[in-house]
């Protein structure tokens, strides 16, 4: 009984460090715009379409695996090199 408290406990832990879809569709907003300010060129519908099409996929992978610290850090980038770095965050 004691291990099953253990795992029990690891689980709510490791839940607790998951990104919620809110988080994940906030950071999916934040990488259009980064992605948008870094190609000018593009247009504003064309950019609309294209992250319609990747919300879900983006969101539910990100809710999925994405570790909380590469979250924040992300959430807080100012560039799409900002972005890139994040991903250099150890989990």
């Amino acid at each position: 009984m004691h291990i099953l408290s253990l795992v029990a406990a690891a689980a709510l832990a490791a839940c607790a460090n998951a990104p919620s879809q809110a988080d994940c569709e906030r950071l999916h907003a934040k990488v259009v715009e980064l992605e948008f300010a870094a190609t000018p060129a593009r247009s504003p519908d064309r950019v609309a379409a294209l992250a319609d099409a990747s919300r879900s996929e983006f969101v539910a992978r990100c809710v999925e695996s994405l570790p909380k610290k590469r979250l924040d850090c992300a959430l807080r980038a100012a560039t799409k090199a900002d972005l890139v770095a994040c991903d250099q965050i150890e989990p």
